[in-house]
């Protein structure tokens, strides 16, 4: 019970699910597969090193893709469900493990537009902004409070943002695996 001092906080978090995804699954270990029929390429076709190199190459750059794409979706994953928040009297709250709270009073609201499966919560500070998964219990009963205090959008339109330090990243990635690709045909030339 609730004392005539204390403020009503109602708090609002993904569910805990463990589910299996499968198109994750296959995608990480289709290389291994590669690897394995490649092995077993050797043993039935030893003169076609050339086409052996070529198969474990690919099986190579699949197995980095694989494990960037699921560790990013796993990361995002397990972000959303240690996210807490809350909503008081006067403000919605962010819990995370490890970081501070994140506070925004309802009255700093410019605007709440949903993009992406998220709810997301702008203030008159540029830096200053929230994004509320979709997944959370009482995403609806969160909305309708949101939505008192600034009108929700359906979406806001994207930002042609293309900043440097995105640009040096690519072309440093581009670079390298460039770089790979030669030293991977090079060597198959010698041999």
């Amino acid at each position: 019970m609730i004392g005539a001092g204390e403020k009503s906080i109602r708090e609002f978090r993904v569910p805990q699910e463990r589910r299996r995804d499968t198109k994750a699954r296959l995608f990480v270990w289709s290389p291994i597969l590669l690897l394995t029929i490649s092995f077993v390429f050797v043993f039935v076709a030893p003169r076609r090193a050339q086409a052996l190199a070529w198969i474990a190459g690919l099986a190579t750059v699949l197995g980095v893709v694989a494990a960037y794409a699921v560790a990013i979706r796993e990361g995002r994953r397990r972000a959303k469900s240690r996210m807490v928040f809350a909503l008081d009297d006067g403000q919605i709250i962010r819990r995370r493990e490890g970081w501070p709270d994140d506070k925004i009073r309802f009255s700093e609201l410019v605007a709440v537009y949903e993009s992406a499966g998220d709810l997301v919560v702008e203030t008159t500070d540029p830096f200053k902004r929230m994004a509320i998964p979709r997944e959370i219990t009482g995403y609806d009963v969160m909305r309708a409070e949101l939505g008192k205090h600034a009108p929700i959008r359906q979406s806001k339109p994207p930002r042609a943002k293309l900043t440097w330090t995105i640009v040096v990243r690519l072309i440093l990635a581009i670079l390298s695996w460039g770089a790979i690709a030669i030293v991977f045909y090079d060597a198959l030339r010698r041999h």
